[in-house]
């Protein structure tokens, strides 16, 4: 999904309210078109880093991936604490197959942000498919402490458990 935060500058902030527009039309290339002029308008590094990462998003939605990448990079290295440019690139990492990747991006977005039980969850699916599976319970786990009413999160901890062959705990969740 999309994350966006308002921008101070009014001409920036236009662009960007036209820009949600056109991604609830799924009219994608048109919505970077506005992004663009939203970080052409804005002073601050932290609305043009989110402006860049909804373009990533943007590029994702459009299944270009390598501009994606560019993107969230750039917004990384616009604003290295903005925890969604990490874990939009963790997801992109994690589409590309790029695990090891996926994973870093998922911590560094964690160590900014350590109550996004997405991040958790997303984390932990890969490193189940590496096999750690201590560690994905470890990260499944977190995810239901902090949002213990989502029943996925639950469901992937119940996976954990049984792929563990702790069939015990698999049945408690």
């Amino acid at each position: 999904s999309v994350f966006f935060v308002v921008m101070g500058d009014v001409d920036a902030f236009m662009n960007v309210q036209a820009a949600h527009k056109c991604l609830r039309e799924k009219r994608y290339l048109k919505a970077i078109s506005f992004f663009e002029k939203a970080i052409t308008a804005s002073t601050n590094d932290d609305d043009k880093a989110t402006a860049f990462t909804n373009i990533g998003v943007c590029y994702v939605c459009l299944e270009n991936l390598d501009e994606a990448l560019i993107h969230f990079n750039v917004a990384i290295k616009l604003s290295p604490a903005y925890d969604f440019a990490h874990f939009n690139l963790g997801c992109l990492h994690g589409m590309k197959g790029d695990l090891e990747a996926a994973i870093n991006e998922y911590s560094e977005g964690i160590s900014i942000n350590p109550e996004y039980a997405t991040a958790y969850v997303n984390k932990g699916v890969h490193l189940v498919d590496l096999e750690n599976l201590g560690g994905a319970k470890e990260c499944f786990e977190k995810a239901v402490s902090l949002d213990p009413d989502n029943s996925r999160f639950y469901a992937n901890l119940g996976k954990v458990c049984l792929l563990s062959r702790d069939f015990g705990e698999a049945l408690k969740y």
